[in-house]
């Protein structure tokens, strides 16, 4: 809280309801801040860059229904939930690039119907940018082809353990 006040403090005589934009830039943070929209309540863009980030939640975007940008860029996200963006619906612009994204649970980008571009270079899952709506249609299909094989594959893998295991039941 203290340093959010600092910050605005420092914003040139402006309120914190003229800050639409927060930047934040190599500092270790494992989680995503809380309490901005205590001090920033009309945020449009949120930057974190190089931050170490690891989790992203609902919870954590939830105070921001307005948000039309979100770069959450270079930091050690490895899991996106399948509820992250319900309630910001209005990004336009989604930036995810370098981190170590594995895995993007299946409708994940569901809420975001006007999502114009989203870059996720430099991730294990995907390294890709779709710059466009078309492209990120095709993006979000693939990801969603991606996390369904995922889920077949663990269905027979787990299937064939339980075979294993009813095998061995019957030589007993």
């Amino acid at each position: 809280a203290e340093r959010y006040r600092a910050l605005l403090e420092k914003a040139d005589g402006k309120t914190k309801e003229d800050v639409t934009e927060f930047v934040l830039m190599k500092q270790k943070i494992k989680k995503f801040p809380t309490g901005l929209e205590n001090f920033f309540i009309n945020l449009r863009s949120i930057w974190i860059f190089k931050c170490e980030l690891e989790i992203i939640s609902k919870e954590d975007l939830k105070p921001f229904p307005q948000l039309a940008e979100l770069h959450l860029i270079g930091n050690k996200i490895k899991e996106l939930p399948s509820d992250l963006f319900i309630f910001t619906p209005k990004i336009q612009t989604l930036n995810l690039s370098d981190n170590q994204i594995k895995s993007i649970r299946i409708n994940c980008f569901y809420p975001l119907k006007i999502v114009k571009s989203i870059d996720l270079t430099g991730n294990e899952i995907v390294n890709r940018k779709a710059k466009d709506p078309q492209e990120v249609l095709t993006l979000k299909m693939e990801l969603l082809l991606t996390e369904c094989v995922k889920f077949v594959e663990g269905v027979v893998k787990r299937l064939e353990n339980m075979k294993v295991k009813f095998e061995l039941l019957n030589e007993v």
